[in-house]
């Protein structure tokens, strides 16, 4: 009996929507579903990124140092080897794990991937250009589903220009 009470309910239940699923005023429109609103405040006060703008450059890669292109293309290649890169500052996230964990980016891109996170003890800001000296480790697992496929860890700041 109570399997049957348990049908009865769960038949009802889909009537009702399939019933509802035409009838436009029990369903919000088209226009109410695709609203959106720019993001503008932050729920995690440790992070810093600039979400509101969208913009296309090219960053030089550095002397003696590669671009991110051929960093992704190559990445067992340069897996743990020092290695420097250089970009622009696109992401912050300060003193998580005791460290800041910086994303970059050149212009470049291979596969899809456009920046590079970075973990150091500096501190930059949002549209700096630095150049960074650090290890390439891959398949980093930090735990809670923090997983990178690449990663420059124990970055050092070897030039940085400070956007205005």
């Amino acid at each position: 009996m109570k399997n049957q009470i348990k049908l009865l309910t769960l038949l009802f239940s889909a009537s009702i929507l399939f019933c509802c699923k035409d009838n436009k005023r029990y369903i919000s429109t088209e226009n109410e579903q695709t609203k959106t609103t720019p993001a503008t405040n932050q729920l995690n006060p440790n992070l810093q990124s600039d979400t509101t703008v969208v913009e296309t450059f090219t960053i030089i890669k550095p002397e003696n140092g590669i671009s991110l292109e051929e960093l992704f293309s190559k990445k067992e290649l340069f897996s743990k080897n020092s290695i420097i890169v250089k970009g622009k500052v696109t992401k912050i996230n300060y003193g998580i794990m005791d460290r800041n964990w910086i994303h970059i980016s050149d212009g470049t891109e291979f596969e899809g991937k456009k920046s590079l996170t970075v973990t150091t003890q500096d501190s930059v800001n949002i549209g700096d250009i630095v150049t960074f000296e650090g290890n390439i480790i891959l398949n980093k697992d930090f735990g809670h589903g923090y997983i990178y496929d690449i990663i420059l860890e124990e970055g050092n700041i070897i030039e940085h220009i400070i956007s205005e």
